[in-house]
């Protein structure tokens, strides 16, 4: 367990890094999807390059939604650097019933703040962390005035409860 533990700790550098590094080539944080519709490119498919995932991001037509069939070849991975070894899925994921897209598992999540976590400007529930949903002014390292060790930027997010759904 102790080497399970250890590896989730390095996923969970791997992800900030590979978010690190992504600002640092486009000067902004990478958004939580396109456009607060959720059916987008996601923060997560947006580092892929940066975590040495490059052939697979590569496959992911941006153009089109993560529903998509071409692009469910890349977004039905299971990625280990997204799962956390000592993770025990209660139940099927993905969910048929709630999850028709047929997406992998992750039980990692990025930080949208402390405010309605699907919150759009369009909603009028903009999100107020790091990683922002579409239609949000887009975040960089220098708007978070508190300093970057205060911000909680990525975190677990099991999937333990059997009757979870959505």
């Amino acid at each position: 367990e102790a080497a399970r533990r250890a590896q989730c700790t390095n996923n969970l550098k791997q992800i900030a890094l590979a978010t690190h590094n992504y600002h640092d080539s486009l000067n902004r944080l990478p958004p939580g999807d396109d456009n607060g519709t959720f059916a987008g490119m996601s923060a997560f498919v947006r580092i892929m390059p940066f975590m040495e995932l490059g052939n697979s991001f590569v496959l992911y037509d941006p153009a089109k939604g993560n529903s998509d069939p071409l692009n469910k070849q890349v977004v039905s991975q299971k990625i280990p650097g997204y799962l956390c070894p000592s993770c025990a899925f209660a139940r099927e994921v993905p969910d048929p019933v709630c999850d028709a897209n047929n997406r992998a598992p992750g039980t990692y999540a990025f930080c949208s703040g402390n405010a309605d976590p699907y919150g759009t400007k369009v909603t009028g529930t903009e999100n107020n962390g790091a990683i922002l949903n579409g239609g949000c002014d887009p975040t960089d390292l220098a708007s978070i005035i508190d300093g970057t060790s205060n911000t909680f930027l990525a975190g677990e997010s099991h999937w333990f409860f059997k009757d979870y759904k959505f």
